[in-house]
């Protein structure tokens, strides 16, 4: 979604599950998120995926479990390092 849908999904959560990257979002819309979210008070969360942006991360992937396992792995990392920037937890995945 759109920054001005995120701030309005915002005002209306307390937890927000944050897409990690390769399926639906980027390094900028994640920074974006962590920080409206720290601003109002909402609990964030990891939402990892495949790295399948043209299918959202909802085609099969012939991968192996390690590299699913290591995608995951890289994507929780890159949301803990905007989580740590910003002084917050996170709270799920």
């Amino acid at each position: 979604p759109a920054l001005p849908a995120i701030l309005e999904l915002l005002t209306l959560v307390s937890s927000a599950n944050i897409a990690c990257g390769f399926h639906a979002s980027d390094p900028l819309v994640m920074d974006k998120t962590v920080k409206l979210a720290k601003e109002y008070k909402v609990s964030v969360g990891a939402h990892p995926g495949l790295d399948d942006l043209a299918g959202f991360g909802r085609r099969n992937m012939n991968i192996s479990c390690l590299e699913a396992k290591t995608m995951v792995q890289y994507q929780i990392g890159a949301l803990n390092a905007f989580c740590i920037a910003y002084k917050i937890k996170m709270k799920h995945v």
